[in-house]
């Protein structure tokens, strides 16, 4: 299998490394020459031009941001409606058959949405395919980009929830490590020891949840003691509404993927 990126930005940058451990050839175009002149070298594979990925891969990936994404296929449109490669796009707003209506013509598409955690292999992807997208390519797509981390098929339908809870949700995570931080720091942890054990307790704690049969709830309520010290921190999120802040959050998040959607 041939895969081609055009665009080397953020979510580009990390899925191409994940991708290039499975072995299979790469090509890597970008608006920026030197982009993807310089993440080609850091994987050993080739950069290219837009055309040459349009022509020659069997997997393309539109790894440019929204405001782009027409742009981007008019200038293969040409090519693509001939060969009908695998066309995986992760721009926000843009489904199935938006790709196709842009590319004029019904061509297989796989639409993703990762979250920056792909980056050192711990991510989760979510995904949804249209009927054009045989089962065996699908599977060796999956397999080929299995250092990336975690996929979850979903609904086209649900892309929007899901993307507010594992696209959007690692700067909460990133905000709630943060302040965990600025407080122990405050109270006299050196400042990187402070990142480091408020970012493992929250690994570990999410690896809790995964592995245990427990409710969240549940394991929360086995750290508060009575009278202790979790239960007192407890109180404090309690009485400010970290609850309803957190779910405000969300649905925000997802209010803006609809509307982008439209």
């Amino acid at each position: 299998m041939k895969y081609g990126f055009i665009g080397c930005g953020n979510m580009g940058s990390a899925l191409a490394p994940a991708l290039s451990k499975s072995g299979n050839e790469i090509l890597l175009s970008d608006h920026t020459e030197s982009k993807a002149l310089q993440l080609a070298e850091k994987l050993n594979c080739k950069a290219s031009q837009n055309a040459d990925i349009a022509n020659e891969c069997d997997i393309i990936f539109l790894a440019v941001k929204p405001q782009s994404l027409e742009k981007t296929v008019s200038e293969i449109k040409s090519i693509i409606s001939d060969r009908k490669p695998v066309i995986v796009t992760m721009a926000a707003g843009f489904k199935l058959e938006k790709i196709e209506s842009l590319a004029g013509c019904n061509l297989p598409v796989i639409r993703i949405m990762p979250n920056t955690p792909v980056a050192v292999g711990r991510g989760v992807v979510l995904y949804c395919y249209n009927n054009l997208v045989d089962e065996s390519t699908l599977s060796d797509f999956i397999k080929d980009l299995s250092f990336a981390g975690a996929f979850e098929k979903l609904p086209e339908s649900l892309m929007d929830i899901g993307c507010a809870v594992s696209g959007c949700g690692p700067a909460y995570m990133y905000m709630f490590v943060d302040a965990i931080a600025n407080s122990a720091e405050k109270n006299g942890l050196d400042r990187a020891q402070a990142v480091k054990l408020a970012a493992l307790t929250m690994s570990g704690a999410a690896e809790m949840v995964l592995q245990s049969d427990k409710t969240p709830e549940e394991l929360k309520i086995a750290v508060c003691s009575p009278g202790g010290s979790t239960i007192e921190g407890v109180k404090v999120l309690e009485s400010e509404s970290f609850r309803e802040i957190t779910e405000n959050a969300i649905d925000a998040a997802y209010n803006r993927n609809v509307e982008l959607g439209k």
